[in-house]
């Protein structure tokens, strides 16, 4: 997959099939536009996604949500789900003022060759969200096919990257992969901690949580682990370690079952499959001691396992 950022002219040679969006979490929803896309083009003839570096929204409100991918992990989904080209276009203050026929005719047409697009309803681009399907297939003229896909739909509801942000912030990691079709994951490097997981016999792996991702609600989940292409069942605490004195980064610190390797700066997946649990502040490190223990049998039945 090529990957075209940081550029305003995101130009190529030959016809292109184009979709655009945020694409955060490549969520059902969005394998759906993809897999259609896929379909339109001719042999040879890339899938090009048209993303932003930054959200639009994120940007003009101030908000910060927390993105369901990293820019990392978007990179390796779009390219899983077959994208041969990434554009991640910068947004700027000048970039927000292109209107919707500069961003057709320069953008789409002229730098991309568009000759399909396919998107969903929601679809919006251009100062003020002017532009959208209804204004493509006006501007048409011939020159490209606009193809409309809807919405995947799961219990009765469109599939968005904000329900799924909602299902995690709430503590239900279930939904989210339902609408995701995939676990809500961290990826990173295995980093050393402050070791109190080993002093109390439970020898644990951590990972920094990057600062472009959503934190989920805080607490102790049953997670699956991958490492060294092994998949192995967990429980890890997200979260800041409130028992422990000083101001602490969220990171994920895992348990593994029937664990003992040395994997310190390897790469590690640990994906959350249920909440057990929010994180609290204990008053000894004996009582966080007793509650890690009990925590570790309530996951284990989780998994139908004994100890």
């Amino acid at each position: 997959m090529i990957v075209i950022h940081d550029t305003a002219q995101p130009g190529f040679s030959g016809s292109s099939v184009v979709t655009i969006g945020k694409f955060d979490g490549f969520h059902r929803g969005h394998q759906r536009i993809l897999a259609e896309a896929k379909a339109c083009c001719a042999a040879g003839e890339p899938l090009v996604v048209f993303t932003f570096t930054r959200s639009p929204q994120a940007m003009i409100t101030g908000s910060r949500s927390g993105n369901l991918l990293t820019r990392a992990e978007a990179r390796e989904a779009a390219a899983a789900l077959g994208v041969d080209v990434l554009v991640e276009y910068p947004f700027t203050e000048e970039t927000r003022h292109i209107t919707a026929e500069e961003f057709l005719e320069r953008i789409l047409l002229k730098e991309l060759h568009m000759h399909t697009i396919v998107a969903g309803p929601d679809c919006r681009f251009g100062y003020e969200r002017r532009g959208n399907l209804t204004f493509l297939e006006e501007q048409r003229r011939g020159r490209y096919e606009v193809r409309r896909v809807e919405k995947e739909q799961w219990r009765g509801e469109a599939i968005s990257s904000t329900r799924i942000r909602d299902a995690l912030t709430v503590g239900m990691p279930e939904d989210a992969r339902e609408m995701l079709g995939h676990p809500f994951s961290f990826h990173g490097t295995i980093v050393h901690g402050q070791a109190l997981g080993r002093q109390m016999g439970f020898p644990t792996i951590n990972l920094e949580v990057s600062p472009e991702k959503l934190v989920p609600r805080k607490g102790v989940y049953a997670v699956w682990v991958k490492i060294d292409g092994k998949t192995h069942i967990g429980v890890a605490n997200v979260g800041v370690k409130p028992t422990i004195s000083g101001v602490n980064a969220v990171g994920v610190e895992s348990y593994i079952y029937h664990f003992r390797e040395d994997v310190y700066g390897k790469e590690a997946e640990v994906s959350l499959a249920k909440f057990i649990r929010p994180e609290r502040r204990f008053a000894s490190l004996q009582e966080l001691q007793q509650q890690v223990t009990a925590d570790k049998e309530q996951v284990l039945q989780y998994w139908g396992e004994e100890a």
